[in-house]
C-alpha cells in the first residue's frame, strides 16, 4: 500500500463522519460567534467563546471552552479549562482539568489532577478518576470518585463511592446520600461536614485480596515479549523508514502541543467515527477498515514516542546515532524496556501509556501529512 493511499485512510477515519465546515485544525484556533451544527476543533491551543448549537468534540495542548454548548461536550488534551454552560454531558480527559460550570447532565472526567470549582453544578451523575480531585461544587446524582486524593467541600444529593490513598471531607460539605469508601485508613471528615445518610469505610487491601502476590514470572516473561515486539516493529521502520522515524520523533519535540492535539483527536474520536460509520450500512466497508487501521495507528505512535525519548537519551549522552546505526536501536531496546517497567508502576504506567499514544500518534500524522504535501506522489 503506497503511502498516499495510507494517509487518505488515516484521514478518512477522522475527518469523513465530521464534515468539512464543521472541523478546524491549526497550531491555535479559536471560536466566536454562533455555531449552527457540530463543531470539531483540534490544535495546540483551542479557544472557544461561542455558542455551539450542536455537540462539541475538541482536542489540544491547551483548550479554553467558554459559552455555552447545547449538546455534548467531548475534550481531551494537556490543560483543560471549562467554564460557561454545557446543556447535556461533559466528558473530558487531560493532565489538568479544571470546571467552573454549568453542566446539564453527567459529567465524567479523568486526567492527573481535576478541580470541580465552587461555580460548578452538575445535573446529572458524575464519574470522576485522576491522581488528585477536587470537588468543590454541586452534583445533582449520584458521584463515582477514583483517584489517589480526594477532597470533598461541596455537595452531592445522592450517593457518594470513593476509592482513594486519601480522603478528605471539609467543613461545609453536604452529602445527602451514603458515603462509602474505601482507603488505607480512614478519612479525615470534619464535623462542620454535613452527611445525611451512612458512612462506610472498607480498608483497602480488603478491596482486592492477593493483589500484591504475583508472581514475578509471568511479569518478567511478559515484558520480555513486550520489548522484543516493539523492537521488531521499530527495527522494521528504522530499516525501511529512518527519515520518518527521525522527522516524527522530532516532531514529538519541537512541536509537542500540535501533536499533543492530532493524536488526542485520533484516540478520542476515531473510535466514535468508526461506531457511526458502522451504523451506516454504506459505510460499513469503511467502518472495518478503520477498526483495522486504528489499532496498527496507535502501534506506530507508541514506538514513534519510543523513538523519541531513545533520541533524546541519546542527545543527553552525547551519542549522535545515525539513521541507519545500531546504537539508535539499542537505545530504542533500553527506552521500550523502561516503558514496560513503568507500566507497573500505579497511576504513572497508565498516564504515561496515555501520553505515549497521545504524543506519538499526533507526531506520527503531522510528519505523515507534511511529508505528503511536500511531495505528493511519494510511496
Amino acid at each position: 500500500m503506497n503511502r498516499p493511499f495510507r494517509l487518505h485512510i488515516l484521514l478518512l477515519l477522522v475527518l469523513l463522519p465530521l464534515g468539512a465546515e464543521a472541523a478546524a485544525f491549526g497550531e491555535t484556533v479559536r471560536e466566536r460567534g454562533v455555531v449552527p451544527y457540530d463543531r470539531y476543533l483540534a490544535g495546540g491551543s483551542v479557544d472557544v467563546d461561542a455558542e455551539v448549537l450542536g455537540d462539541l468534540v475538541t482536542a489540544g495542548g491547551s483548550l479554553d471552552i467558554a459559552g455555552r454548548v447545547a449538546g455534548d461536550l467531548l475534550a481531551a488534551g494537556g490543560r483543560l479549562g471549562i467554564t460557561g454552560e454545557v446543556e447535556d454531558d461533559a466528558r473530558l480527559a487531560g493532565g489538568s482539568i479544571t470546571v467552573d460550570a454549568r453542566i446539564g447532565d453527567h459529567l465524567a472526567a479523568a486526567g492527573g489532577s481535576i478541580d470541580i470549582r465552587p461555580g460548578t453544578t452538575v445535573g446529572g451523575r458524575a464519574w470522576l478518576s485522576g491522581g488528585s480531585v477536587v470537588l468543590d461544587g454541586r452534583v445533582d446524582g449520584p458521584v463515582r470518585i477514583v483517584a489517589g486524593e480526594v477532597v470533598i467541600g461541596g455537595s452531592v444529593t445522592g450517593p457518594l463511592e470513593i476509592r482513594a490513598d486519601e480522603l478528605q471531607i471539609r467543613p461545609g460539605a453536604r452529602i445527602d446520600g451514603d458515603l462509602t469508601y474505601r482507603a488505607p485508613r480512614r478519612a479525615r471528615i470534619d464535623a462542620g461536614a454535613r452527611i445525611g445518610g451512612e458512612v462506610r469505610f472498607q480498608p483497602a487491601e480488603d478491596v482486592a485480596p492477593g493483589i500484591h502476590e504475583r508472581e514475578s514470572g509471568p511479569t518478567v516473561g511478559g515484558m520480555v515479549l513486550f520489548v522484543l515486539a516493539l523492537g521488531i516493529v521499530g527495527a522494521l521502520l528504522h530499516a525501511v523508514f529512518p527519515q520518518f522515524t527521525r522527522n516524527a520523533a522530532a516532531a514529538v519535540r519541537t512541536e509537542p502541543l500540535l501533536s499533543l492535539g492530532v493524536g488526542a483527536l485520533v484516540v478520542f474520536a476515531a473510535p466514535v467515527a468508526i461506531i457511526v460509520l458502522a451504523l451506516l450500512v454504506v459505510t460499513l466497508p469503511v467502518a472495518l477498515a478503520g477498526l483495522a487501521v486504528l489499532p496498527v495507528t496507535l502501534l506506530l505512535g507508541y514506538v514513534v514516542f519510543a523513538f523519541a525519548l531513545a533520541d533524546a537519551g541519546a542527545r543527553r549522552l552525547r551519542l549522535d546515532p545515525a539513521p541507519s546505526g545500531w546504537r539508535r536501536l539499542l537505545a530504542l531496546a533500553v527506552t521500550l524496556l523502561a516503558l514496560g517497567l513503568a507500566q507497573e508502576i500505579p497511576w504513572v504506567g497508565g498516564l504515561l501509556l496515555l501520553a505515549a499514544l497521545l504524543f506519538g500518534t499526533g507526531a506520527a500524522l503531522v510528519s505523515l501529512g507534511r511529508r505528503y504535501r511536500a511531495d505528493p506522489r511519494a510511496s
